[in-house]
């Protein structure tokens, strides 16, 4: 037991806190939001995404790309206020929330040095951006007084793709949802709320599928 309790003990002793491995991965990062504030999305969208080398999303070690909403470019990595927000946005998030405090920005908590770790290395590697530009966005309304039926919302972006190592659109698509037609809740008839809820989880299905079919192989298949 001694002979292998000293080399668990000396690694334990050996490992990064968060605070090392934010400093010692800042600058990488940094590059990456640099790189990110100095993107002009061009007028008119470019048309049907071509690319020459691989784009991952998703796919742990080899991810090159990142999601990002047109409204964070000024301050990447800060949480500005857009309808409907994915979680497919949140790993840059995360990366300026530990550049700031290293903490999450669901968490008001010190993440383990690994999972900081993965993030931060993780926005090093961005080469490509998918910007997603907010078109239009109708928020659902609870039923009128006259009706039992909601009135629906809708939603619909465009995502720009973009090379950081020479300010490039690759292309751009579009997508567009609304609310389901019937949404069962346990009252009987849904609140703004639950609309809400329905309209933002169908949009990130939408972001996704859209995806999916204009650039396959981006994202991990389920």
């Amino acid at each position: 037991m001694r002979v292998w309790l000293l080399p668990v003990l000396m690694l334990v002793g050996c490992s990064e806190s968060v605070s090392e491995v934010v400093a010692a991965r800042r600058g990488a990062v940094e590059k990456t939001f640099d790189a990110l504030r100095a993107l002009k999305l061009p007028e008119p969208p470019p048309g049907e995404v071509k690319r020459e080398a691989p784009i991952h999303l998703e796919g742990g070690d080899v991810t090159n790309a990142a999601f990002i909403y047109a409204d964070d470019l000024a301050k990447p990595g800060e949480v500005a206020p857009v309808p409907l927000r994915s979680l497919d946005s949140v790993p840059l998030l995360q990366c300026g929330r530990l550049l700031k405090d290293g903490t999450l920005v669901d968490s008001p908590f010190a993440p383990k040095p690994s999972i900081a770790r993965q993030y931060l290395e993780a926005c090093a590697r961005v080469r490509y951006a998918f910007v997603i530009q907010t078109l239009e966005y109708i928020a659902p309304r609870p039923p009128p007084a006259e009706s039992l039926k909601f009135v629906p919302g809708s939603y619909r972006a465009r995502v720009v793709v973009m090379d950081l190592s020479t300010h490039s659109a690759l292309g751009s698509y579009e997508f567009a949802v609304g609310n389901d037609n019937d949404i069962r809740v346990p009252e009987g008839t849904p609140t703004v709320e639950q609309l809400v809820t329905n309209l933002e989880g169908n949009a990130y299905r939408g972001l996704r599928a859209s995806t999916n079919r204009s650039v396959p192989g981006a994202l991990k298949s389920k």
